[in-house]
Protein backbone atom coordinates (compact mmCIF):
# COMPACT_ATOMS: atom_id res chain seq x y z
CA UNK A 1 0.00 0.00 0.00
CA UNK A 2 1.42 3.32 -1.06
CA UNK A 3 4.60 1.63 -2.29
CA UNK A 4 5.12 -0.17 1.16
CA UNK A 5 4.37 -3.41 2.28
CA UNK A 6 1.15 -3.50 4.25
CA UNK A 7 1.53 -3.60 8.04
CA UNK A 8 4.80 -1.53 7.93
CA UNK A 9 4.35 0.52 10.16
CA UNK A 10 1.89 -1.78 12.96
CA UNK A 11 0.38 1.17 14.43
CA UNK A 12 -1.38 2.56 11.39
CA UNK A 13 -2.66 -0.74 9.77
CA UNK A 14 -6.55 -0.49 10.66
CA UNK A 15 -6.42 3.06 9.55
CA UNK A 16 -4.34 2.09 6.21
CA UNK A 17 -6.43 -0.51 5.53
CA UNK A 18 -9.97 1.92 6.27
CA UNK A 19 -8.50 4.74 4.14
CA UNK A 20 -7.49 2.41 1.00
CA UNK A 21 -10.75 0.49 1.41
CA UNK A 22 -13.32 3.67 1.64
CA UNK A 23 -11.32 5.24 -1.41
CA UNK A 24 -11.63 2.47 -3.45
CA UNK A 25 -15.42 2.36 -3.14
CA UNK A 26 -16.06 5.30 -3.11
CA UNK A 27 -13.73 5.99 -6.10
CA UNK A 28 -12.55 9.12 -4.62
CA UNK A 29 -8.99 8.29 -5.53
CA UNK A 30 -7.43 11.26 -3.27
CA UNK A 31 -3.84 9.74 -4.23
CA UNK A 32 -2.24 9.54 -0.42
CA UNK A 33 -3.22 5.57 -0.35
CA UNK A 34 -3.14 3.39 -3.33
CA UNK A 35 -2.32 0.12 -4.22
CA UNK A 36 1.02 -0.60 -5.03
CA UNK A 37 2.12 -2.12 -8.14
CA UNK A 38 5.51 -3.85 -9.30
CA UNK A 39 7.55 -0.98 -9.97
CA UNK A 40 7.21 -0.04 -6.69
CA UNK A 41 9.43 -2.74 -5.24
CA UNK A 42 12.43 -3.86 -6.54
CA UNK A 43 12.27 -7.67 -6.06
CA UNK A 44 9.44 -9.90 -8.12
CA UNK A 45 8.43 -11.64 -5.57
CA UNK A 46 7.22 -8.83 -3.88
CA UNK A 47 5.64 -7.94 -7.23
CA UNK A 48 3.32 -10.76 -6.77
CA UNK A 49 1.91 -10.41 -3.82
CA UNK A 50 0.41 -7.27 -5.48
CA UNK A 51 -1.71 -8.85 -7.44
CA UNK A 52 -4.32 -10.04 -4.74
CA UNK A 53 -4.95 -6.50 -3.43
CA UNK A 54 -5.23 -4.92 -6.80
CA UNK A 55 -7.55 -7.80 -7.87
CA UNK A 56 -9.47 -7.18 -4.15
CA UNK A 57 -9.49 -3.20 -5.56
CA UNK A 58 -10.80 -3.96 -8.77
CA UNK A 59 -13.70 -5.59 -7.34
CA UNK A 60 -14.69 -3.16 -4.34
CA UNK A 61 -13.98 -0.13 -6.66
CA UNK A 62 -17.07 -2.25 -9.10
CA UNK A 63 -19.09 -2.96 -6.49
CA UNK A 64 -18.76 0.67 -5.21
CA UNK A 65 -19.91 1.94 -8.55
CA UNK A 66 -22.81 -0.97 -8.26
CA UNK A 67 -23.60 1.04 -4.67
CA UNK A 68 -23.79 4.45 -5.78
CA UNK A 69 -26.10 3.99 -9.38
CA UNK A 70 -28.91 2.14 -7.66
CA UNK A 71 -29.06 4.50 -4.88
CA UNK A 72 -29.12 7.14 -7.73
CA UNK A 73 -31.57 5.00 -9.50
CA UNK A 74 -33.86 4.41 -6.09
CA UNK A 75 -33.82 7.98 -5.28
CA UNK A 76 -34.73 9.53 -8.50
CA UNK A 77 -37.42 6.96 -8.88
CA UNK A 78 -39.17 8.53 -5.90
CA UNK A 79 -38.79 11.86 -6.22
CA UNK A 80 -40.30 11.75 -9.69
CA UNK A 81 -43.18 9.78 -8.38
CA UNK A 82 -43.70 12.60 -5.98
CA UNK A 83 -43.48 14.49 -8.71
CA UNK A 84 -45.92 12.89 -10.88
CA UNK A 85 -48.42 12.21 -8.66
CA UNK A 86 -51.28 14.27 -9.59
CA UNK A 87 -53.05 16.54 -7.44
CA UNK A 88 -56.48 15.18 -8.01
CA UNK A 89 -59.54 13.88 -6.27
CA UNK A 90 -61.89 11.31 -7.98
CA UNK A 91 -65.69 10.82 -7.15
CA UNK A 92 -67.45 7.96 -5.23
CA UNK A 93 -69.86 7.21 -7.08
CA UNK A 94 -70.34 6.57 -11.25
CA UNK A 95 -72.81 8.66 -12.91
CA UNK A 96 -75.06 6.86 -15.62
CA UNK A 97 -75.65 9.31 -18.37
CA UNK A 98 -78.73 8.64 -20.40
CA UNK A 99 -78.20 11.28 -22.71
CA UNK A 100 -75.99 11.91 -25.40
CA UNK A 101 -73.88 15.85 -24.81
CA UNK A 102 -75.07 18.65 -27.06
CA UNK A 103 -71.26 19.47 -27.82
CA UNK A 104 -68.58 17.52 -28.09
CA UNK A 105 -66.13 18.84 -25.16
CA UNK A 106 -64.54 18.52 -21.77
CA UNK A 107 -66.89 19.73 -19.34
CA UNK A 108 -64.76 21.79 -16.47
CA UNK A 109 -67.17 23.96 -16.32
CA UNK A 110 -69.82 21.43 -14.35
CA UNK A 111 -71.16 21.55 -10.78
CA UNK A 112 -72.64 19.49 -8.60
CA UNK A 113 -75.87 20.60 -9.07
CA UNK A 114 -75.31 19.45 -12.79
CA UNK A 115 -75.36 15.65 -11.42
CA UNK A 116 -77.96 16.21 -8.92
CA UNK A 117 -80.38 16.62 -11.96
CA UNK A 118 -78.74 13.70 -14.08
CA UNK A 119 -79.76 11.51 -11.10
CA UNK A 120 -82.84 13.22 -10.38
CA UNK A 121 -85.41 10.52 -11.54
CA UNK A 122 -88.68 10.10 -9.38
CA UNK A 123 -90.82 6.35 -9.44
CA UNK A 124 -94.36 6.73 -11.54
CA UNK A 125 -97.51 6.84 -8.83
CA UNK A 126 -100.16 8.38 -10.59
CA UNK A 127 -99.73 6.36 -14.24
CA UNK A 128 -97.91 9.64 -16.05
CA UNK A 129 -94.97 9.75 -17.63
CA UNK A 130 -92.26 10.99 -15.21
CA UNK A 131 -88.96 12.05 -14.96
CA UNK A 132 -87.54 8.68 -15.20
CA UNK A 133 -89.41 7.05 -17.78
CA UNK A 134 -88.49 10.56 -20.57
CA UNK A 135 -84.83 9.64 -19.23
CA UNK A 136 -85.08 6.02 -20.62
CA UNK A 137 -86.85 6.92 -23.88
CA UNK A 138 -83.95 9.24 -24.54
CA UNK A 139 -81.29 6.82 -23.95
CA UNK A 140 -83.21 4.53 -26.03
CA UNK A 141 -83.27 7.10 -28.76
CA UNK A 142 -79.77 9.16 -28.30
CA UNK A 143 -76.34 8.81 -27.76
CA UNK A 144 -76.34 6.48 -30.54
CA UNK A 145 -78.59 4.39 -28.66
CA UNK A 146 -76.39 3.08 -26.06
CA UNK A 147 -75.51 4.51 -22.87
CA UNK A 148 -72.47 5.67 -21.05
CA UNK A 149 -70.74 5.94 -17.40
CA UNK A 150 -69.28 9.40 -16.51
CA UNK A 151 -66.30 9.29 -14.20
CA UNK A 152 -65.41 12.80 -12.47
CA UNK A 153 -62.12 13.89 -11.24
CA UNK A 154 -61.82 17.39 -9.65
CA UNK A 155 -58.76 19.18 -9.34
CA UNK A 156 -57.49 19.75 -5.61
CA UNK A 157 -55.50 22.96 -6.20
CA UNK A 158 -58.04 24.58 -8.38
CA UNK A 159 -58.73 27.93 -6.32
CA UNK A 160 -54.74 28.32 -6.25
CA UNK A 161 -53.19 29.86 -9.28
CA UNK A 162 -51.00 27.85 -11.22
CA UNK A 163 -52.88 24.55 -10.23
CA UNK A 164 -54.28 24.06 -13.42
CA UNK A 165 -52.48 20.36 -14.94
CA UNK A 166 -51.30 20.65 -18.72
CA UNK A 167 -51.97 17.86 -21.00
CA UNK A 168 -53.74 15.48 -17.99
CA UNK A 169 -54.35 12.15 -19.00
CA UNK A 170 -57.41 9.79 -17.48
CA UNK A 171 -56.23 6.25 -17.17
CA UNK A 172 -59.37 4.06 -16.15
CA UNK A 173 -58.88 0.08 -14.92
CA UNK A 174 -62.10 -1.67 -14.66
CA UNK A 175 -62.36 -5.45 -12.68
CA UNK A 176 -64.36 -7.95 -13.71
CA UNK A 177 -65.29 -11.03 -11.13
CA UNK A 178 -66.65 -13.92 -11.55
CA UNK A 179 -68.63 -15.41 -8.83
CA UNK A 180 -69.04 -19.14 -8.03
CA UNK A 181 -70.59 -20.74 -5.24
CA UNK A 182 -70.92 -16.87 -3.44
CA UNK A 183 -66.73 -16.67 -4.00
CA UNK A 184 -65.12 -14.84 -6.10
CA UNK A 185 -63.55 -17.37 -8.76
CA UNK A 186 -62.09 -15.44 -11.38
CA UNK A 187 -61.07 -12.27 -11.29
CA UNK A 188 -59.64 -9.89 -14.58
CA UNK A 189 -58.43 -6.13 -14.81
CA UNK A 190 -59.36 -4.59 -18.34
CA UNK A 191 -58.52 -1.47 -19.46
CA UNK A 192 -61.72 1.00 -19.96
CA UNK A 193 -61.45 3.47 -22.57
CA UNK A 194 -62.75 6.65 -22.35
CA UNK A 195 -63.82 9.15 -25.19
CA UNK A 196 -62.56 12.07 -23.74
CA UNK A 197 -59.18 10.69 -22.31
CA UNK A 198 -56.72 13.84 -22.77
CA UNK A 199 -57.56 16.99 -21.34
CA UNK A 200 -55.23 20.17 -22.77
CA UNK A 201 -56.25 22.34 -19.82
CA UNK A 202 -57.58 20.94 -16.63
CA UNK A 203 -58.34 23.37 -14.58
CA UNK A 204 -61.64 22.75 -12.05
CA UNK A 205 -63.81 19.68 -12.99
CA UNK A 206 -63.36 16.69 -15.36
CA UNK A 207 -66.04 14.23 -16.50
CA UNK A 208 -64.48 10.93 -18.13
CA UNK A 209 -67.24 9.02 -20.48
CA UNK A 210 -66.84 5.64 -21.21
CA UNK A 211 -69.88 4.05 -23.93
CA UNK A 212 -71.50 0.96 -22.76
CA UNK A 213 -70.99 -0.16 -26.86
CA UNK A 214 -70.28 -3.79 -28.21
CA UNK A 215 -66.61 -2.70 -27.57
CA UNK A 216 -67.43 -2.10 -23.69
CA UNK A 217 -65.38 -4.57 -21.54
CA UNK A 218 -67.44 -4.00 -19.04
CA UNK A 219 -70.51 -6.29 -20.34
CA UNK A 220 -70.57 -9.63 -20.37
CA UNK A 221 -69.74 -11.58 -23.76
CA UNK A 222 -73.98 -11.96 -24.33
CA UNK A 223 -74.58 -8.80 -23.98
CA UNK A 224 -72.02 -7.23 -26.41
CA UNK A 225 -73.16 -9.83 -28.90
CA UNK A 226 -76.71 -8.58 -28.58
CA UNK A 227 -75.57 -4.67 -29.09
CA UNK A 228 -73.76 -5.88 -32.16
CA UNK A 229 -76.39 -8.05 -33.92
CA UNK A 230 -78.63 -4.82 -32.88
CA UNK A 231 -77.00 -2.19 -35.02
CA UNK A 232 -74.77 -1.16 -32.46
CA UNK A 233 -76.91 0.23 -30.03
CA UNK A 234 -79.13 -1.40 -26.98
CA UNK A 235 -82.08 -3.49 -27.56
CA UNK A 236 -85.42 -1.67 -26.97
CA UNK A 237 -86.06 -4.28 -24.52
CA UNK A 238 -83.59 -3.87 -22.51
CA UNK A 239 -84.42 0.19 -21.35
CA UNK A 240 -88.66 -1.30 -20.80
CA UNK A 241 -87.10 -2.84 -17.66
CA UNK A 242 -84.30 -1.04 -16.23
Amino acid sequence: VSSQEFGANPMSMYSDAFALSWTTFTTVGYGNTYTATGNDFDSDDAAHRCSGVILLCTVEAFLGLLFASMCGAILFGKVARVQSHAHLTFANAICLQCEKNEEDFVDDCSTDSDVDEELDVFTPRDGRQTRKTIMLHRMSTLGGGCPSLKIQAVNDLCNRGGGEMIDAVMKVVGVRMQMKGGKISYVQYVKVDLVDEVNPFFARVWHGNHVLDQSSPLLTANARKAIERNGGAWPTSWFKSP
